[in-house]
């Protein structure tokens, strides 16, 4: 029989090399909302940005009613959240999905995108 801690090396399906995607919790709203309000983060968006926390609340519970959806908050692995990704209109009898992200202009260029996207397709 293994030992116990046999589980501890067993890495999360949404663990990336440098990113962790998570459910988007209500406490992220305020961060997600500032964060997306940058223009150089929202001008490639097909979201109407900017909006008040209301608007970025609306769209996380929109988000969480919708079985065809699911949306994850991005966060380093030392926990800090830079932006967020999403799956839209998927189709589990096709394996088919609209993959949508965005990060926080400070983490421009540094591999969390990609590194995001490449955690998002194996899910």
């Amino acid at each position: 029989m293994a030992p116990k801690d046999d589980f501890s090396r067993v890495r999360s399906p949404f663990e990336g090399t440098v990113v962790l995607l998570r459910a988007v919790e209500e406490s992220d709203l305020p961060r997600i909302n500032a964060l997306i309000w940058d223009p150089e983060v929202s001008r490639h968006l097909a979201l109407s940005w900017p909006e008040p926390l209301a608007g970025t609340r609306a769209w996380w519970e929109s988000r969480r009613r919708d079985p065809s959806s699911s949306a994850f908050a991005i966060q380093t692995l030392a926990g800090e959240l830079i932006g967020a990704c999403s799956l839209e209109g998927i189709d589990p009898r096709v394996r088919s999905a609209a993959l949508g992200i965005w990060i926080g202009a400070p983490w421009f260029g540094q591999g969390y995108g990609t590194d995001a996207v490449r955690t998002l397709c194996r899910f």
